[in-house]
């Protein structure tokens, strides 16, 4: 699915790609697009922005129990809220999980 904004390249084999980012926008259509939401913010010097997937299982208050997180077209990893604290299941900075946690937060109003 290439159309207006996507980044496409070349390959070494010779085979058209697209970006990350481009192929996971195309995945969307199999998925809820509309629970897929972009977030973006900045931390120091840096500007991150990216896209979180809600996952379809629920927890008891009827909110997703992770999200898959893509942060400047790099999977970032899957966050879910435990004993009060984000958690991620790969090695990130403490205070980037916090920010990309407040992000979910701000988009589920908690």
């Amino acid at each position: 699915m290439e159309g207006r904004g996507t980044v496409v390249y070349v390959d070494e084999a010779g085979l058209n790609r697209t970006s990350f980012r481009d192929r996971a926008k195309a995945n969307k259509m199999s998925m809820k697009e509309d629970n897929m939401f972009d977030i973006s913010f900045k931390s120091g010097d840096m500007v991150y922005s990216g896209w979180v997937n809600p996952s379809q299982k629920l927890n008891d208050s009827g909110t997703p129990v992770s999200f898959h997180v893509v942060l400047n077209d790099t999977s970032f990893g899957y966050l879910s809220y435990r004993d009060c604290k984000w958690m991620i299941n790969e090695d990130r900075p403490d205070k980037l999980v916090e920010l990309v946690g407040e992000q979910i937060e701000k988009h589920y109003q908690l």
